[in-house]
């Protein structure tokens, strides 16, 4: 999805579920899970997501949580945070391994990083 702008709005959009589960349950665990389970879909199955998203996401979110007014996310928003980073970044690495046998190895261990989040 191109620009910066946008990009941040949808963001936003995210961070606002994340409040309003907390808020209505305490935590955030479903909508956790799902920003997991769709990012890993848009990245493999749609080539959705780049260095320059993940970049807008981490400063954005991370802003996010330092200034909610919820004291549950602003201790646990981080560590969302960071895990959709290092899931994002597993997933941007597989989508740069070649095609072709000679790269097996590679591309198993793009899975393999990605298998820790299921």
């Amino acid at each position: 999805m191109p620009g910066t702008k946008l990009r941040r709005e949808l963001i936003l959009v995210f961070f606002d579920m994340i409040e309003c589960e907390t808020e209505s349950v305490g935590n955030f665990g479903n909508t956790e899970q799902n920003m997991i389970d769709k990012l890993d879909g848009c990245v493999q199955a749609y080539k959705l997501g780049d260095d320059d998203y993940l970049d807008v996401f981490v400063k954005t979110m991370l802003d996010q949580c330092k200034s909610s007014k919820l004291a549950t996310v602003q201790k646990q928003g981080p560590k969302l945070v960071h895990t959709v980073e290092e899931l994002l970044r597993a997933l941007l690495a597989q989508g740069r391994v070649p095609e072709g046998d000679l790269h097996d190895d590679w591309r198993s261990g793009c899975m393999h990083n990605r298998l820790q989040y299921h």
